[in-house]
């Protein structure tokens, strides 16, 4: 399992909050990651299942080689898992 440390902040705390998702279940699926995915110009993403079974897609920014900005997560509808 990688180790990362992770920016959290008020906004992006209550952002997965609106998706009922915590920040350790974000944590959770990124650490587990073997590989990561560009989603655009400047972020990246991961999916993957928390311990709990939830499947998510985490959408975050590489501040530096161990810093992770979340930036939005998701589940994905059934059938685009």
């Amino acid at each position: 399992m990688a180790w990362f440390d992770f920016f959290w902040y008020e906004h992006n705390v209550e952002h997965l909050a609106q998706n009922h998702v915590t920040p350790e279940e974000f944590e959770e699926v990124v650490k587990a990651a073997r590989a990561f995915d560009v989603s655009d110009s400047w972020s990246d993403m991961v999916a993957g299942k928390t311990g709990s079974g939830r499947y998510l897609v985490c959408i975050f920014r590489k501040v530096d080689r161990v810093t992770i900005l979340p930036v939005t997560v998701y589940e994905p509808t059934k059938g685009n898992e």
